[in-house]
């Protein structure tokens, strides 16, 4: 062979599974997002899946007719967990598996800079940084773009992941549901999900039993809408790395559509 091509090596494959119940709006809109920046690259193959929890809109006749996202639907409503599970079954041969709510939109690049700094730090689960991190601290991305402004413009999430594509993921301890992404191997010892009545504290019950360090990628970036789904302002707790946990309130930043 001649030294000078080439070596062509396969592709990883990455599946994205986005959960949801009822909201079709937003969950078009992300599906829009997903398509438009999670291109497949030399080196990841991205296939893109809906997990939905028997929505009773239009979710379903809707979603169909993307014909580059597979549909999956409980027969009854089961809760959150119950379509994280679901997704790990369904993609359990693949390389990786990121998990994602329907209230989101995407940075440009998003998917590959989350797993090449999963690979570089050696993590097997890591997080994007966003507007709206719940509890979760470390993920804000005013910690790294001090001017941030909270606009849910495509164009305008396009600049912020421009601005944030140098920088540069550490650990954690625990990374925010809302968005994560697993090395599928991880999960194998670890599944099923478990959670509060089916739906709350699905991470918190994983990062417990899971003794790795989940990553946070601010070259990484996921805007996010929040409380669509469940009306949840106040936590008990935060989670900071330079400061553990704390016992606080965070402000609901998410505004609703017009």
């Amino acid at each position: 062979m001649n030294n000078s091509q080439k070596v062509s090596l396969p592709r990883s494959e990455v599946a994205v599974a986005m959960t949801c119940y009822n909201h079709v709006d937003y969950t078009i809109s992300a599906i829009n997002s997903l398509i438009r920046n999670t291109p497949d690259t030399d080196r990841y193959k991205f296939s893109f899946q809906l997990f939905d929890d028997c929505s009773t809109d239009a979710t379903q006749s809707c979603v169909k007719k993307f014909d580059s996202v597979s549909y999956f639907r409980n027969e009854r409503n089961k809760g959150l967990i119950s379509l994280w599970n679901r997704a790990y079954e369904v993609n359990k041969d693949k390389d990786y598996l990121i998990i994602v709510n329907n209230d989101v939109l995407f940075g440009r690049n998003w998917a590959v800079n989350l797993i090449d700094e999963m690979i570089r730090l050696r993590c097997v689960v890591a997080g994007p940084v966003t507007n709206a991190p719940g509890h979760i601290l470390d993920q804000r991305v005013q910690n790294f773009l001090k001017h941030y402004k909270n606009e849910d413009i495509q164009e305008h999430i396009d600049k912020t992941a421009e601005l944030l594509k140098n920088k540069k993921g550490f650990t954690t301890e625990i990374i925010n549901g809302f968005c994560m992404a697993f090395k599928l191997d991880v999960l194998h010892n670890l599944i099923p999900f478990k959670g509060i009545d089916g739906t709350f504290g699905g991470e918190d019950d994983f990062f417990k039993r899971c003794t790795c360090h989940p990553a946070v990628v601010p070259s990484s970036f996921v805007f996010h809408y929040k409380q669509v789904s469940v009306d949840r302002k106040n936590f008990k707790d935060q989670w900071s790395r330079k400061r553990g946990w704390m016992s606080g309130k965070i402000t609901n930043i998410f505004k609703k559509r017009k």
